[in-house]
């Protein structure tokens, strides 16, 4: 897991918001933290963003590869397995 953190001005952080959005557009996003700060005569925003790596995240769109569990698993393996998917099925 990884943390970055964004400082983002209340007023004039347009170029910083797009900045944040960019960042969670591209990654895996597991926790946003944010709170409002004050110092001073300024006021801003910070966001501290829970993260998994981009190599470890699907891109945007991207599916991954089935897996044909039929090829995969042995004959006791699959009648097994495909009689768990039809009971999860009904479940859900």
């Amino acid at each position: 897991m990884q943390y970055k953190v964004f400082t983002i001005p209340i007023v004039g952080g347009d170029e910083m918001t797009e900045e944040l959005n960019k960042f969670l557009r591209a990654n895996k996003i597991v926790k946003v933290d944010k709170e409002l700060a004050v110092n001073g005569d300024m006021t801003y925003w910070t966001f501290c963003v829970q993260y998994l790596l981009s190599s470890l995240a699907n891109p945007i769109g991207e599916r991954k590869d089935k897996v044909d569990y039929k090829n995969v698993l042995d004959e006791k393996q699959f009648t097994t397995f495909s009689l768990l998917r039809k009971c999860r099925k009904t479940i859900f």
